[in-house]
This record gives structure tokens, C-alpha cells and sequence, in this order.
């Protein structure tokens, strides 16, 4: 997987997160709750711990032992999520990527400058 994934979960599919969007190129994992809408993004999430996270027989459990308490996260809002969803579900040729870059060039300049950003 080289580009950013966005997944959707359904409801039985975990009580914990509703929806995540991962960047391999980063390892950043950003993750919606389901029980109160908060948005978080989780630095240095390697690929494999990702798949063992889509795996996992409970992904709230394995999110509580092996993510939150391993990796640094930040809070997102609403917008940031919005644009993250859209890149990941967008990003599949230069030219889309480049759009993206032009459109959001003052938000992804305040990504750069936070230690937690997404890297492009």
C-alpha cells in the first residue's frame, strides 16, 4: 500500500472508531470515535501495526493497548478531517495531487509547521 487509506467502519465492526484514514508514506493513523465524534491523529503507526489493527478481533482493544499508549497524537478537527478524507479518498495522479497542494496551500502550511503533520 503506497498511497493513504480511507475506511469507513461499520457499525458492529467496531464500538470504538467509526472511520480512519492511514498514510503509509508518514505512518500517520488518524481515527474518528464513535462516542463522541473526537478526531486524533497517531504519529509513527507502522504499516503492519495498521493491519494488525484492521485484524484485530476487537479494534478497541487493540487500539487501547497498542496505540494510545505507544504513540503521540494531536487533535483534528472537523475541517482538517474533512480535507484528509477527500485527499485519501482523491489522491490518485499528479495532477489531482497538485490541485490539492494549490487549493489547500495555507492549511498544508500550517501542517508543516506542526511536529505531527502529514508529510506530502
Amino acid at each position: 500500500m503506497l498511497r493513504p487509506q480511507y475506511i469507513m467502519l461499520e457499525e458492529g465492526r467496531s464500538s470504538v472508531i467509526r472511520e480512519l484514514v492511514y498514510d503509509p508514506r508518514c505512518e500517520m493513523l488518524y481515527l474518528v470515535f464513535r462516542s463522541n465524534g473526537s478526531i486524533y491523529g497517531y504519529q509513527k503507526v507502522t504499516a503492519e501495526r495498521y493491519q494488525a489493527l484492521l485484524r484485530a478481533d476487537s479494534m478497541g482493544r487493540f487500539f487501547t493497548r497498542q496505540i494510545k499508549p505507544v504513540h503521540d497524537a494531536t487533535s483534528i478537527d472537523e475541517a482538517e478531517w474533512a480535507t484528509l478524507v477527500a485527499w485519501a479518498r482523491d489522491l490518485s495522479t499528479k495532477e489531482r495531487d497538485q490541485a490539492f497542494r494549490e487549493k489547500n496551500a495555507a492549511w498544508l502550511e500550517k501542517l508543516r509547521d506542526n511536529p505531527l503533520a502529514i508529510r506530502f
